[in-house]
C-alpha cells in the first residue's frame, strides 16, 4: 500500500511547530536530510515526528511519538556549563565543559569596569585569585581551536562573599569560664579584656578589644586567665589566629595550646607570619579565637560540653621600613597605568612586591629593565614595595 509521509520538527521547548511541514520522499527512498533546507544549530536539542496518509485517505493519521536528538558541538559555539564550584572572599574556582583539542581563554572584570583581565588555559578549569571580597564580577570563556577563538559565553555574574567563620561554643559556662585575655604585641599596645561567664562571646565589634600585630613580628605574648565557680576543674586552652584570612583556623594557625590543668594564668609566645594578611580597611581584619574546655584541648570548629569560646578582631600592619630611602628618589610612571609600569632611579638588583586592596601579595620579582608588566591585574588601586640596596620605598598606583 502506498502512503504519503510528512515530517515536522522543532527545538525542544518551542511552543507550536514554527517550521513548515516537509513532504518526505516516496518509497523506496525513505530518507531525508533534516537541515538541508533550513540549517540546524550546533549543540541544540530537537524533536521530530512523522505522520502518514495512505492512498484513499483524506487526512493524515496522528503523528508518531517524538524522536529527540542533539546536534554535534562545534568549536565556535560558546562552551556550555560555565559555573563556579567554590567561591571564597578572594578567590573563585571555575569550570566549564571541555571541547576536544581546544584551549581556552577566560576573561573577567569587576562589573562596570571597561577592560577585561584575560587568563589563557589549556584545561577547562581555573582558580581566580586576588579578587576583592564583597565585589560583583562578570566572566566569560571561549574555545580556541587551531589558534582561532570561537564565541564567548554570555556573561556569568557572581559576587564574592565576606569571610564567615565556623560556629564554636560550649554547652555550659556555669562551672568555669575565661575571665581575662591579655595580648602583649611586640611593637604595639597591649590589649586586656576581662569578662564574665558565657558559652560564646563575639568581641570582634568591640573597639577596646581590638588587637594590633605587626607582620613578621616575634615574641608576641598571650595570657589567659581562668575562673571557676565552686569546684576547680582541669581546663585545656587553644588559641588560633586566621593569619591568611581564608575563614579557617588551620593547624599552623594555632598560636597557643595548654593541656588540661588548674593553672591560672597560662601564657605563651607566638610569631606572626611574614606573609600574614595585612588589614588595609576597617572591615578587613582577621579573627583570633580563644577556647577553654574542661578535661580536654579544644578542637577548631568543634563544640564541647563545658568551658567558653571568645572571638577577637586582629589588625595586622606591615613592619615599618628600616633605613627608608627618600620617597622622591624613586618614581613610578605612568600612573594610572594600563600595561607596563616603569620605575626610575633604581639599581639592577631592585626587587618589588605588589599588594592588592585586600593586602595580599599578588606579584613579586626582580625589576628587569626598570619595568613591570601589570596588564593582567584587575583595574583598581595597588601598593608596590620596591626594595633596593637594603632600603625599601612604598608607592601607590592605579591600574586602569
Amino acid at each position: 500500500m502506498q502512503q504519503v509521509l510528512h515530517i515536522r520538527w522543532r527545538k525542544v521547548g518551542t511552543t507550536g511547530w514554527p517550521n513548515a511541514e516537509i513532504d518526505l520522499p516516496a518509497a523506496p527512498a525513505n530518507t531525508y536530510v533534516l537541515g538541508s533546507v533550513i540549517p540546524l544549530e550546533s549543540f541544540v536539542t530537537y524533536e521530530v515526528q512523522i505522520a502518514n496518509k495512505c492512498n484513499g485517505e483524506t487526512v493524515f493519521n496522528d503523528y508518531s511519538n517524538p524522536k529527540v536528538f542533539t546536534t554535534e558541538r562545534i568549536c565556535q559555539i560558546p562552551p556550555p556549563g560555565l559555573t563556579i564550584t567554590q567561591l571564597l572572599p578572594t578567590s573563585a574556582e571555575i569550570t566549564w565543559d571541555p571541547f576536544p583539542g581546544a584551549t581556552y581563554v577566560l576573561r573577567y572584570r569587576k562589573v562596570g569596569i571597561p577592560s577585561w583581565t584575560e587568563v589563557p588555559t589549556v584545561v577547562n578549569n581555573i582558580v581566580l585569585t586576588g579578587l576583592v571580597e564583597m565585589t560583583k564580577y562578570e566572566m566569560q570563556v571561549v574555545n580556541i581551536c587551531s589558534g582561532t577563538p570561537g564565541n564567548y559565553t554570555p556573561p556569568y555574574y557572581f559576587t564574592t562573599p565576606t569571610v564567615i567563620y565556623c560556629k564554636m561554643a560550649s554547652g555550659s559556662a556555669t562551672g568555669e569560664h575565661i575571665s581575662k585575655v591579655t595580648v602583649i604585641p611586640n611593637g604595639k599596645l597591649p590589649m586586656e579584656n576581662a569578662s564574665g561567664a558565657s558559652t560564646y562571646t563575639d568581641y570582634t565589634g568591640v573597639p577596646k578589644t581590638f588587637i594590633e600585630l605587626i607582620q613578621g613580628s616575634t615574641d608576641n605574648e598571650i595570657i589567659i586567665e581562668k575562673k571557676w565557680t565552686g569546684n576547680t576543674y582541669n581546663e585545656g586552652v587553644a588559641v588560633w589566629i586566621d593569619f591568611n584570612r581564608n575563614g579557617d583556623f588551620d593547624i599552623n594557625e594555632k598560636i597557643f595550646t595548654s593541656s588540661p590543668n588548674t593553672t591560672s594564668p597560662v601564657s605563651g609566645k607566638f610569631s606572626v607570619p611574614t606573609d600574614a594578611f595585612v588589614s588595609t580597611t576597617d572591615y578587613k581584619y582577621v579573627v583570633m579565637r580563644v577556647a577553654m574546655e574542661r578535661d580536654g584541648i579544644p578542637v577548631s570548629c568543634t563544640n564541647f560540653k563545658n568551658g567558653e569560646v571568645e572571638d577577637y578582631t586582629v589588625r595586622i600592619s606591615k613592619k615599618s621600613v628600616a633605613n627608608p630611602i627618600d620617597q622622591t628618589d624613586i618614581t613610578i610612571y605612568p600612573n594610572p597605568v594600563s600595561s607596563v609600569l616603569f620605575v626610575k632611579n633604581i639599581s639592577k638588583k631592585a626587587k618589588y612586591k605588589i599588594y592588592n586592596a585586600a593586602g595580599q601579595v599578588i606579584g613579586s620579582g626582580i625589576l628587569l629593565n626598570n619595568q613591570i608588566n601589570v596588564s593582567r591585574l584587575i583595574n583598581g588601586v595597588y601598593v608596590i614595595d620596591i626594595e633596593d640596596n637594603d632600603k625599601t620605598v612604598q608607592k601607590k598606583f592605579i591600574k586602569e
